[in-house]
């Protein structure tokens, strides 16, 4: 099974910085980007299917929704930070549509230096530190990486099923209407999709119209309703409802 990573999917501004030794995790996918820098030893690194070999100084990237994992054979120490695209909106805009080739390129010692500065420090970084330091890496990863026009991966139906989520979220899509729009079986996908992701459908879905409506109520000029129908829930009360239940506070609190 691919391991679907709720709290690295469903809020915005979201960064987790954790640093590993012998790191291993096994297949997994988030709507965050995700930097890891090698530090000490050798690790592997696999994503939509491509194996690469990480070795000290070098950094990997991988974007939203790659499936991906890392193993160590004898020794590694990592730094691996998630983070939400919101903090790099115009590289998100720049590689729209496109994948890179490979995932793990050389950082330059300066960048590697500066990235320590930032992520190994006992004070969390601020919130202008890490789109400075996030953006740097994005920047190396374009002057690195060729990029090509995104294909189907490592699994093609899963990303079948991601990518509609992904364009039509805020309209009223079931799984019914994710199976007529890509040709299976509602019940089998539906099958598929909870042994592939560990989740029903209908809170992937939830997951994708919450993370929007968060970035609405952060907009003075619309009202939770107004955020709660242009992210695609049919009534205030089903919103609310799901609201409370992935980001534990009501719509209020979170607006406060």
């Amino acid at each position: 099974m691919i391991i679907y990573q709720q709290e690295n999917s469903s809020s915005q501004a979201h960064v987790q910085i954790d640093l590993y030794t012998d790191f291993h995790y096994v297949p997994h996918l988030h709507r965050d980007l995700e930097f890891a820098l090698l530090l000490e030893g050798e690790m592997e690194i696999t994503v939509q299917g491509r194996t690469e070999l990480m070795r000290p100084g070098d950094l990997a990237l991988v974007l939203s929704n790659e499936v991906h994992a890392y193993r160590t054979e004898r020794h590694s120490q990592v730094l691996v930070c998630p983070f939400s695209g919101d903090f790099v909106h115009a590289f998100q805009r720049e590689i729209e549509g496109k994948a890179g080739e490979i995932s793990v390129f050389p950082c330059p010692e300066a960048l590697g230096a500066y990235l320590k500065s930032c992520f190994l420090q006992d004070t969390p970084p601020d919130a202008m530190t890490l789109k400075a330091a996030f953006y740097a890496i994005c920047a190396r990863y374009l002057q690195a990486v060729p990029l090509h026009p995104a294909r189907e991966g490592h699994d093609e139906l899963l990303h079948k099923l991601l990518q509609y989520v992904k364009e039509n979220y805020r309209e009223n899509i079931t799984m019914k209407t994710a199976a007529r729009a890509i040709g299976y079986d509602a019940n089998y996908l539906s099958r598929y999709f909870h042994q592939m992701v560990g989740m029903n459908f209908r809170r992937f879905i939830h997951q994708h119209r919450i993370e929007y409506a968060c970035s609405l109520l952060e907009k003075p000029g619309i009202s939770i309703a107004e955020a709660a129908l242009l992210s695609g829930f049919q009534n205030i009360r089903s919103f609310n409802r799901a609201f409370r239940e992935i980001m534990q506070k009501t719509p209020s609190e979170y607006r406060q």
